[in-house]
């Protein structure tokens, strides 16, 4: 059910207290399933909007820690990328991530 919020904590400008709920929910769940994925995906989110990709990564690691990994971005002159997607492969190239 807070998940449902999201789009509303980042309309209403709310993220600060998005994270705290979802904070609060993700402790005292540790039961992984798809609510606990959706949680986790949209405190992420939240997280980035906040600039604070540090409090994002381990969220996105999953239970190994290692997280998922793309593919290396095209070599310079290979498919633009555009908005989000660039931003992510920045972050991935300078180990933010």
């Amino acid at each position: 059910m807070a998940t449902s919020l999201l789009y509303h904590w980042i309309a209403a400008g709310f993220e600060s207290e998005g994270r705290d709920w979802l904070a609060r929910l993700l402790a005292a769940d540790g039961d992984a399933g798809p609510a606990r994925a959706a949680a986790l995906c949209a405190a992420a989110r939240l997280a980035v909007l906040q600039c604070d990709p540090e409090a994002a990564a381990p969220l996105l690691a999953g239970p190994g820690g290692s997280g998922p990994r793309r593919p290396a971005p095209p070599a310079v002159g290979g498919p633009r990328r555009s908005g989000r997607r660039a931003v992510g492969s920045v972050w991935r190239e300078n180990d933010l991530v």
